[in-house]
């Protein structure tokens, strides 16, 4: 039985090869099908559940040969009723575009059970079986979070951090970020098929010291768009990957959290792009040439640190001019691999940035407002003017508009 996995592995990843699948370097539970080198299916495997999707003849005929070799249990089309992969509901509709989310299994989330006069002791410390109980939540909670909410990442991340000198404080956080998570149950990830010209942007951005032993939380968010895009144009895009953790170093400034964030970042963005180009090819990636390959896929990564984009950009004198001076190789090295793999650092201001609620506790509205309205666009200002400066002259305009009087006459006397 301990063996039983692994060989099933064995027997189908030989016959998926037998039959003109050809197994991902990059993530070995996918295969892919091509007819004249074009991709034409693709096929992912989780223990024994499997998830393929395809168009054409020849693709109908190697699933159909798939089916005569393994009696499966059940088989189900996800453009006429609703498919259960790994705890997930998939729907297609006629255009070909997916929905995947997690509703029956969010609304099956429970908060830790605690009396009213236990709510009032937040700074005592949390009992054995109350840390157990919100070990258990949280773990419920990252599952959806790593699988179809991207916001709630941050918020259970730092949260589990804490678990285990958590005190009242955090279980009352843990019980408020159940029922956010179930007041959103419906919400999920949406994958699209309008994109024209498509591009990889990755979002990147850090909180200094905001975790409970003083580390810094970094996220990013990686997604599959439009090159309009850039040119400001409200664009569909579809989410390719997400993370919210712990930054390993400990960080003396924001400005060193944000360059690790923005390392690891682009980390994100080269894996996509390196799979994305493997998909659309054969043969697959060259790993001793390839930047040639991902360079075919455009990308741009969106940060708001100013004093980290001049450095990478701008910047060529001693240093880059960062007061630690041993950010300056990781400046180097995200600056070289823009160069190296048609990659594009742009910055925006911090209302823009989406991976924002990646890293801050309960901050969930741009995620939440990406999701449901389907679409993203970026407006790049040249005069690099901050959020808060903005709404502050938003505010100031507010302050002088005059009232008009409808009984008072017009400047023109009318």
């Amino acid at each position: 039985m301990l063996n039983a996995p692994r060989r099933w592995m064995d027997k189908l990843a030989k016959e998926l090869e037998n039959t003109g699948w050809i197994r991902s370097k990059l993530e070995p539970c996918v295969w892919r099908l091509y007819q004249h080198n074009i991709l034409c299916g693709i096929v992912g495997v989780h223990v024994d559940d499997i998830v393929c999707s395809g168009h054409g003849d020849f693709y109908d005929e190697k699933v159909q040969a798939l089916r005569q070799i393994f009696p499966f249990g059940s088989w189900k089309s996800a453009q006429r009723e609703k498919v259960i992969f790994c705890g997930a509901e998939l729907n297609q509709n006629p255009r070909g575009e997916i929905t995947m989310n997690q509703e029956r299994f969010a609304l099956g989330l429970n908060e830790i059970p605690m009396s009213r006069e236990r709510k009032q002791e937040t700074e005592n410390e949390a009992t054995e079986e109350e840390k157990k109980l919100m070990k258990g939540l949280l773990g419920g909670v990252a599952w959806r979070a790593n699988q179809t909410a991207p916001w709630l990442s941050a918020s259970t991340s730092i949260l589990q951090g804490c678990n285990h000198q958590a005190k009242v404080k955090d279980l009352l956080d843990a019980n408020k970020l159940c029922r956010m998570q179930r007041a959103q149950a419906e919400v999920g990830l949406h994958f699209t098929s309008e994109i024209q010209e498509p591009m990889v942007v990755t979002f990147t951005d850090a909180s200094h010291a905001n975790r409970a032993d003083g580390s810094s939380q970094g996220g990013s968010l990686t997604i599959f768009t439009d090159s309009r895009i850039l040119k400001g144009e409200q664009t569909p895009f579809s989410i390719l990957s997400w993370h919210s953790r712990k930054l390993k170093r400990i960080s003396r400034s924001s400005t060193c959290a944000e360059v690790q964030a923005c390392a690891n970042a682009h980390d994100d963005a080269e894996f996509a792009r390196q799979l994305l180009f493997e998909f659309e090819n054969p043969q697959g990636i060259n790993h001793h040439n390839s930047d040639s390959c991902v360079s075919t896929i455009p990308a741009a990564v969106i940060c708001d640190a100013k004093n980290m984009y001049d450095a990478v950009t701008r910047i060529v004198s001693s240093g880059l001019q960062l007061e630690e001076k041993r950010l300056s190789l990781e400046v180097l090295s995200i600056k070289e691999r823009c160069e190296n793999t048609n990659s594009v650092l742009r910055w925006v201001d911090s209302d823009q940035q989406m991976a924002d609620d990646l890293t801050k506790m309960f901050s969930v509205d741009r995620i939440l407002l990406m999701l449901k309205h389907r679409v993203c666009s970026i407006v790049f200002d040249s005069t690099f003017t901050s959020a808060k400066k903005k709404r502050q002259e938003r505010r100031d305009q507010m302050k002088t508009i005059t009232p008009w009087d409808g009984d008072a006459k017009s400047p023109d006397g009318s």
